[in-house]
């Protein structure tokens, strides 16, 4: 695939980590953005108050499901400065006098439940069946394998993927613990990452996906200068190897998106390898015939990884070995 034309739809984070992987493998890359500016959700807007002018972020905010081999490979490691706090999380509930420390080691957390909550269940055990969830996860993001209930009962067995991938979460919860508090706080993952109820059917696998980046072992940290550092470095190592260009004509674009929609699952057309950077299926002013085939909609955000193993096998990606 080496010296292949390879046309990008959308300039988010994964459209910016999929140009950088095939740059540095020797394909031109276009990048085909409707908005002036790249970045997607990983981008800042500037506000004044007091005289004093600030940038905050329009959407993510802190840096957590990135794996930590891409934050490497693609460069970023070594032009942004990171930091997450290693500290235990501080959780107050209402009337509580002192408040409960979310220890990251297993056993003291088990012992600050006991004490502060009363909880007689197995927190240790939570946790190591949550890291073997997220070892299968991390293992197919290293090799660009979309993970499927198959794969995941070879690896888990029958009872954890029951009760980590296709259960819900509330049934998850009631398995380890018996406090109505630790069964709360565990489920902030679930009540923060979209409108889902925690007896939905799927529920449970927001928990070890939530956790599954690896930049900071499954925690949350932050970019000195905003998130949006990250977009804006990404572009910049594009230019740095060959500038991935960026494409706002409209008859173009159109072009390429009817390409992709009328060539699903091969991608192949007008001689280029077209990768959907996001989930443009989901937004109105992005695709263009809206009768698309209901199976044909499960290009998911993030899934570029999934399409470049998909296409391009011959391609041997140093270091990803």
């Amino acid at each position: 695939m080496k010296n292949s034309n390879v046309a990008i739809i959308g300039s988010g984070i994964n459209g910016l980590v999929a140009a950088n992987y095939l740059q540095r493998n020797g394909c031109k890359v276009t990048i085909i953005e409707r908005k002036p500016t790249v970045g997607g959700a990983c981008v800042s807007e500037l506000m004044s108050f007091g005289g004093t002018q600030q940038k905050y972020a329009l959407g993510a905010s802190v840096l957590g499901l990135m794996q930590k081999f891409v934050y490497e490979e693609t460069g970023l490691s070594t032009v942004l400065q990171s930091f997450a706090p290693d500290h235990p999380k501080i959780i107050y509930f209402p009337g509580d006098s002192e408040p409960t420390l979310i220890y990251r080691d297993p056993s003291q957390l088990d012992q600050e439940f006991s004490k502060k909550w009363g909880e007689t269940g197995d927190v240790e055990a939570f946790r190591v069946d949550e890291g073997r969830v997220i070892k299968f996860l991390q293992d197919g993001y290293k090799a660009a394998r979309t993970p499927t209930l198959s794969d995941a009962r070879n690896n888990l067995g029958e009872t954890l993927t029951k009760l980590w991938i296709t259960g819900d979460a509330k049934s998850l919860l009631d398995h380890y613990f018996t406090s109505e508090r630790a069964k709360i706080y565990m489920a902030m993952n679930v009540s923060e990452s979209g409108p889902v109820s925690l007896s939905d059917p799927y529920s449970a696998f927001t928990m070890p996906l939530m956790s599954s980046g690896s930049v900071f072992d499954g925690y949350y940290g932050f970019v000195k200068g905003g998130i949006w550092k990250i977009t804006e470095k990404l572009k910049e190592l594009a230019i740095v190897m060959g500038e991935a260009q960026s494409l706002e004509d409209q008859q173009m674009l159109q072009q390429l998106i009817a390409a992709l929609i009328n060539y699903v699952p091969g991608f192949d057309a007008y001689g280029k390898l077209l990768i959907p950077g996001r989930d443009f299926y989901q937004h109105e002013d992005i695709y263009l015939d809206k009768k698309i085939p209901e199976n044909q909609r499960g290009l998911r955000n993030g899934l570029a990884s999934e399409l470049l193993h998909k296409k391009m096998v011959d391609m041997q990606y140093e270091g990803m070995e």
